[in-house]
C-alpha cells in the first residue's frame, strides 16, 4: 500500500514468464507523472539465472491507458554495495489489442527499468 496520498497504484504488480525466464510489473502515478517498472527475476533458489541484455518484456496495462506514452526509461544500476539511476537505451514500442496496451521495453535485466509515461 502506497502511503502518500497523491500517490496511487495504476498496474497492480503483475508477473509472468517466457519459458523458463521470469519478469514482474507494476505502475504508480504521483501528482507529477505515471511511472512504471518492469525487471526479471529468478523464480527458485535452485535455477541457474543468467539475463541477457537484449531481451525485451512486455509492460502490459489495460487498454483504458492507451493514451499514454513513454517519455523517457531509466535503469537501476547495482554494483559493489552502490545504485544509480542510468538514462536507459532503446526505443519502447507500444500496441493495443485485445482490450490491453501492451508497451514492449527493450534490454530488460534483474537491475529494474523505470518507465516515466506522459
Amino acid at each position: 500500500m502506497l502511503q502518500d496520498p497523491e500517490t496511487s497504484v495504476w498496474v497492480e504488480a503483475q508477473q509472468a514468464a517466457n519459458g523458463s525466464d521470469f519478469f514482474a510489473w507494476c505502475g504508480w502515478e504521483t501528482k507529477y507523472a505515471k511511472w512504471g517498472a518492469i525487471w526479471r527475476y529468478q523464480r527458485d533458489w535452485g535455477e541457474y539465472y543468467v539475463t541477457t541484455d537484449d531481451a525485451s518484456r512486455d509492460f502490459v496495462a489495460d487498454d483504458a491507458f492507451s493514451s499514454l506514452t513513454v517519455d523517457h526509461i531509466y535503469r537501476f544500476n547495482f554494483s559493489a554495495g552502490a545504485a544509480s539511476l542510468d538514462d536507459a537505451t532503446g526505443s519502447v514500442t507500444k500496441t493495443t489489442g485485445g482490450g490491453v496496451v501492451t508497451f514492449t521495453v527493450p534490454h530488460v535485466s534483474e537491475n529494474p527499468i523505470l518507465i516515466r509515461f506522459k
